[in-house]
């Protein structure tokens, strides 16, 4: 329970701290009614959890950004309905809300993985995922 708060409220203070007021105004609300749960992955599947080391890659387009790569450990990412992903943005780390309908978003279920199973862990593959910028 510690840790779906712990993630749940880290992606909500940044949101208040530096979302916004769009961002703010849309996923806040939610938040705190626990109508959406939110959940990060770790920055990179293979690398130590700096954000220099944020995959995937991000690649802009007119007025959308697009994310392709891979996550692997997001706590509690087989509920979550927003992630918070952190990525390389023009070689600086950035981080980004991808809500879990957006399209060429995969979240895969990871099982069998010693003492996690209440964590709820899930892989994500972002194949083209867009959202707004």
């Amino acid at each position: 329970m510690r840790s779906l708060l712990t993630v749940h409220d880290m992606v909500a203070h940044v949101i208040q701290r530096w979302g916004s007021p769009e961002q703010r105004q849309k996923y806040l609300p939610a938040l705190a009614r626990g109508n959406v749960l939110a959940a990060s992955p770790s920055p990179s599947p293979t690398r130590a959890a700096t954000p220099r080391a944020s995959r995937p890659p991000l690649r802009t387009r007119t007025k959308a950004g697009v994310l392709n790569g891979h996550k692997k450990w997001t706590t509690f990412g087989q509920i979550a309905g927003l992630f918070l992903v952190l990525a390389q943005f023009e070689g600086r780390p950035t981080a980004f809300l991808v809500e879990r309908e957006s399209p060429g978003l995969t979240v895969r279920p990871l099982h069998g993985v010693w003492g996690t199973r209440a964590s709820q862990l899930a892989e994500l593959t972002f194949e083209g995922a867009a959202f707004p910028t």
